[in-house]
């Protein structure tokens, strides 16, 4: 929480994130820390979560999209910028909503449909356990995910997701 850490912050301490949901991040961190910060969002990952799921090679070559607004100082957009060009990632800008909504269609909706039918196969496991094959296993590999995080993810993005859900 922003407002929890403000006051031990420099005035000079430039903030990120590496959320996957950035008007509201954006929005409210910027209302208590200004200009300094910049939301960003790595994209990278996989299903696996914890320390032994830590892969020095995650970033190398992965898009973090950089979510500046009219608000956010030059000099922390430039810094934010060059942290994430030195873990390797290839930078992309993009104002927060278009980021959000791109997400939504880009990996949220995925997600949200990989949770979805892991649930319907669940409940038909017996039956279907024989039949699975590559098609069922590619679609549902995401679904072991965290779910208390996607959780949070599609409750925060859910108006562009659910614009994007009803076209």
């Amino acid at each position: 929480n922003a407002r929890q850490v403000v006051e031990h912050l420099r005035s000079d301490t430039v903030v990120t994130d590496g959320g996957s949901v950035k008007a509201e991040v954006v929005r409210d961190c910027e209302s208590i820390l200004g200009g300094r910060f910049v939301g960003s969002h790595p994209i990278a990952g996989t299903e696996d979560s914890g320390a032994a799921a830590a892969d020095a090679a995650l970033f190398q070559n992965a898009v973090c999209v950089v979510t500046p607004t009219p608000q956010s100082s030059p000099e922390a957009v430039m810094l934010v910028r060059q942290f994430w060009d030195a873990l390797g990632m290839r930078l992309i800008e993009m104002e927060p909503a278009a980021h959000d909504r791109a997400l939504a269609v880009t990996s949220h909706l995925p997600h949200l449909l990989a949770f979805a039918l892991a649930g319907v196969g669940a409940g038909e496991r017996g039956a279907l356990e024989d039949l699975i094959g590559p098609s069922f296993r590619d679609m549902t590999r995401i679904a072991a995910s965290s779910s208390e995080m996607w959780r949070d993810i599609l409750l925060a993005n859910a108006s562009a997701l659910s614009d994007v859900a009803g076209r």
